[in-house]
């Protein structure tokens, strides 16, 4: 009991003393909070653009109002996820109808979270004709840890099958119900040797096509893992994670046509959706819990657009919308300075009015 209790007392002291810090910080750079025309907004960067959200959304929210916002969407979450488990353990469901219940359980999930107050707005470039045509790689961002990144299904209406940590298939319940959605999971450790990195990624791409030449969509998160601060592909491992993967998805594809006369004229498609994380739950929020994005009044957004024209090497211009990272970030970008511009229109509309 005392140990737990001192557990408590160090979580609550960090999470005291990242606040003091984090409001130094904005004390030391008032002037990045203060732009408010889209033309300076355009020149800022994706981690700052997410700092001037983050106070806006924290200036307008108490703490405890904070802290009952991150109960409600955790207590949705897990209600949703025990239903979808505890329903799919039923072995005599197809493939197909696995996925579907675990698309209701988000759905479900994602109404819970409007009712309470989150904007959701996403916007597709890919016609229903154009997914139905073939099935779809999706490659996802994944700035945040939260569960936004899996309700892909409640936000796009595609049910896909995913690939994902490995770890989390060791997850009582969690992994029952991820290999009923065969999931693809990735043995993380394997892939710093380069020989074993080599095997690894042979294998993850063999997978992902059998489900592809099966009709079946998959979604992979391109960047490898997740970064907090909101930026894409911040480092040389999570670019190359991306080249190598997809490199050997295309040569497993190659291959898989080359030996089977069925496949002659089958293609796949790759489509990539960024997510907008400002909701982001941490993985264990009662760490952070006070710090938490995740904010109901705020905005949930995504954008899902073809892909398959797009390079895969990134290049100087960190915007460069012929790559498949400049392109993510462009997106992105153009998602926030549109939410914080609509709180800036908010604020305004719901300013009181000063009586002459």
């Amino acid at each position: 009991m005392k140990k737990s209790l001192g557990k408590l007392a160090d979580r609550a002291q960090n999470t005291i003393k990242r606040r003091i810090e984090k409001e130094i910080e904005r004390a030391f750079h008032p002037d990045i909070e203060e732009i408010t025309t889209v033309t300076d907004l355009e020149k800022l960067d994706i981690p700052e653009l997410y700092k001037i959200l983050e106070k806006k959304v924290t200036g307008s929210t108490s703490i405890a109002r904070g802290v009952q916002e991150s109960i409600q969407g955790q207590v949705a979450f897990l209600y949703e996820m025990a239903r979808a488990l505890s329903t799919v353990r039923d072995e005599s469901l197809s493939f197909e109808e696995v996925l579907k219940i675990i698309k209701d359980c988000e759905e479900s999930f994602l109404q819970k979270l409007k009712k309470a107050g989150l904007k959701v707005q996403y916007e597709s470039e890919v016609s229903p004709e154009e997914l139905k045509a073939k099935p779809a790689l999706i490659l996802a961002t994944h700035q945040g840890g939260g569960w936004e990144n899996y309700l892909v299904q409640a936000l796009t209406g595609i049910e896909s099958g995913i690939v994902v940590k490995g770890e989390l298939m060791k997850l009582p319940y969690v992994g029952d119900g991820l290999r009923r959605k065969k999931a693809i999971a990735v043995q993380r450790g394997k892939l710093q040797d380069p020989e074993t990195r080599r095997v690894e990624i042979t294998r993850i791409a063999g997978e992902i096509v059998e489900h592809l030449a099966d009709n079946k969509n998959m979604l992979v998160f391109f960047e490898g893992t997740r970064s907090s601060d909101g930026q894409i592909a911040a480092t040389q491992k999570r670019k190359a994670w991306t080249k190598d993967l997809l490199a050997a998805v295309d040569l497993a594809w190659h291959n898989k046509k080359m030996g089977d006369e069925k496949m002659a004229d089958k293609e796949y498609q790759k489509l990539l959706l960024v997510v907008h994380t400002m909701t982001t739950m941490p993985d264990a929020p009662e760490e952070d819990f006070v710090l938490s994005r995740f904010r109901l009044g705020t905005t949930l957004a995504a954008k899902l657009i073809k892909a398959d024209g797009l390079k895969v090497e990134d290049t100087e211009d960190h915007y460069d919308a012929e790559t498949l990272f400049g392109k993510a970030r462009t997106i992105l970008k153009k998602m926030l300075i549109h939410i914080v511009v609509e709180h800036q229109e908010n604020a305004v509309k719901d300013a009181p009015v000063m009586q002459a």
